[in-house]
């Protein structure tokens, strides 16, 4: 989605560019969910008028950017406008769907109760809504099959007992635990993945520390650092982020270091099919499914200032000098 416009994949004799395979994916997708609760909980849905709200998930990263947040709210709203359609969602359907969307996108998003969220609030709402919460300073790490989410995030109960998530930091890069399998057996390849994962984590964490809230115990304490996804498996992922703990003792004069951390299981999810251990890949898909009131409220990381540094005293005129002759 960097590059809209650029050919992805071909369909028959014309070639789809990635917005419209990311519109055609996202309409595919909603079609599949409603089909889904049409056939298996039919029961449920004939109780009376269905509302239709949508979250769409991206990482923060992305929704920091303007230009990507744009593009996605164009392909999400062309999308919607497909569903409905009872005919093939083909390329050329797409076309004209995305075609249609003259900057009229938001006002089509807000009228069918779709939002853009940012994954880190979805996969945080049990947490934040919880016993467990502590006030103050998380950091998280998503790994995925296609990419590398970590940020950097206050989380905290404002007065009106709602939660709140400034998000301080993020970064998103295609790290995830099936691109490291594509380059695991090239040495040089595989170096720089491992130096890159490195670095955007450490990245994140520092600049936090540097510039957004070098004030926070947590640096003390021990920074807790969730680490989740379906990627978490992969053995160069897990000590990637395992590493961060005696990178940041060794940098940093506070000794507190990092605390790696589990998203707690969703209360009343049936998990029949995925155990115990496996539910925190979860965590995002259950979040997104909340009402938008359950979910913490977030700040981008464009919204917030960085901490005024202190000003080093100027010094001249102040140290005792040899007599001018």
């Amino acid at each position: 989605m960097a590059n809209p416009r650029a050919p992805v994949m071909t369909a028959m004799a014309a070639q789809a560019n990635a917005e419209e395979a990311a519109c055609a994916f996202l309409a595919l997708q909603v079609r599949q969910a409603r089909g889904w609760l049409a056939t298996e909980r039919a029961m449920l849905m004939q109780r009376g008028r269905i509302t239709w709200s949508y979250n769409f998930g991206f990482p923060a990263a992305s929704l920091n950017n303007s230009g990507l947040r744009r593009r996605y709210e164009r392909c999400i709203a062309a999308a919607l406008s497909l569903i409905d359609e009872p005919a093939a969602i083909t390329l050329a359907a797409t076309r004209a769907a995305l075609a249609a969307m003259a900057n009229c996108e938001t006002g089509l998003l807000e009228r069918a109760q779709a939002a853009l969220v940012p994954e880190i609030a979805a996969a945080v709402s049990g947490f934040a809504n919880s016993t467990m919460l502590d006030d103050g300073l998380y950091a998280i790490v998503d790994v995925g099959g296609g990419t590398v989410d970590c940020c950097t995030f206050n989380l905290f109960k404002g007065r009106d007992g709602a939660a709140r998530c400034p998000i301080f930091a993020a970064e998103v890069a295609m790290l995830g635990a099936e691109v490291w399998q594509g380059c695991a057996d090239d040495p040089p390849l595989a170096n720089y993945f491992r130096w890159d994962l490195d670095r955007r984590q450490r990245t994140v964490i520092w600049g936090t520390k540097r510039n957004r809230d070098p004030q926070s115990e947590r640096w003390v304490q021990g920074l807790p650092v969730f680490f989740v996804g379906g990627g978490t498996r992969s053995a160069v992922h897990q000590a990637s982020t395992g590493s961060l703990d005696a990178w940041l003792r060794r940098h940093s004069q506070d000794g507190g270091g990092v605390r790696l951390m589990r998203l707690p299981s969703p209360e009343n999810l049936d998990h029949v099919l995925c155990g115990a251990a496996e539910v925190h890949r979860l965590a995002v898909a259950v979040g997104l499914s909340l009402p938008a009131v359950d979910m913490p409220e977030v700040t981008l990381p464009d919204e917030i200032k960085d901490v005024e540094r202190r000003r080093r005293r100027d010094d001249d005129g102040r140290f005792v000098g040899k007599e001018q002759t």
